[in-house]
């Protein structure tokens, strides 16, 4: 009868102990998955950082992009005036034959100086 319940007791502590080995195993999962969500969390952090600081580059870019605009457009505006006073000096040169080639000297070098 002792030996009888001695193997009960030990298959008892058995399954006890597999039990608690499921149950620990359980817990370690569960823990990984914490740490793996954990890892993922970071990970997202750390790529929204990089997009963060990549769209404020944009940014900065797109503002330098928009004040060339700007400028040129300005520069654009003043040689078109300039191109007007030319053609205005070229009309009126026009009906003094001796001013035109000096005009048309000009207008080629103003031309040249717009193209570079």
């Amino acid at each position: 009868m002792l030996r009888s319940d001695n193997i009960h007791i030990r298959s008892q502590l058995s399954a006890t102990q597999r039990r608690m080995l499921q149950e620990k195993q359980q817990v370690m999962d569960y823990l990984r998955q914490i740490e793996n969500d954990l890892i993922e969390k970071e990970q997202i952090k750390q790529r929204e950082s990089i997009l963060r600081k990549d769209y404020e580059k944009l940014q900065l870019t797109h503002k330098q992009d928009r004040q060339d605009i700007d400028k040129f457009n300005i520069q654009i505006n003043q040689q078109k005036q300039k191109l007007d006073q030319l053609e205005q000096e070229r009309t009126r040169i026009k009906t003094n034959p001796n001013a035109s080639i000096l005009f048309t000297l000009e207008l080629i070098n103003v031309k040249l100086l717009t193209l570079n």
